[in-house]
């Protein structure tokens, strides 16, 4: 299977949605290599919450983006805040 370039519209939801059902098998990978190495360490849920609440108030379409991403994957949307921190 050959690169392509995806046609992405919409909302930051459904372009996260796309993202992460197009890229879903790579980020099933990362989030299964790396999370469970820091999941438990409370500096790492600390920095997690600290990400999400400015993405929150300074970038809420971002993180509309990566909650997608994480719908269209298939993982946790705070797994993929711990693979930003």
């Amino acid at each position: 299977m050959g690169l392509y370039p995806l046609k992405l519209e919409g909302s930051p939801r459904d372009l996260g949605l796309r993202r992460g059902s197009v890229l879903r098998d790579l980020i099933r990978a990362l989030v299964e290599d790396y999370i469970p190495k820091v999941r438990k360490s409370e500096e790492h849920a600390r920095i997690r919450n600290h990400i999400e609440n400015v993405l929150s108030r300074e970038f809420p379409e971002f993180l509309e983006e990566i909650r997608g991403i994480a719908e269209g994957s298939g993982v946790a949307c705070e797994d993929l805040l711990l693979l930003i921190a």
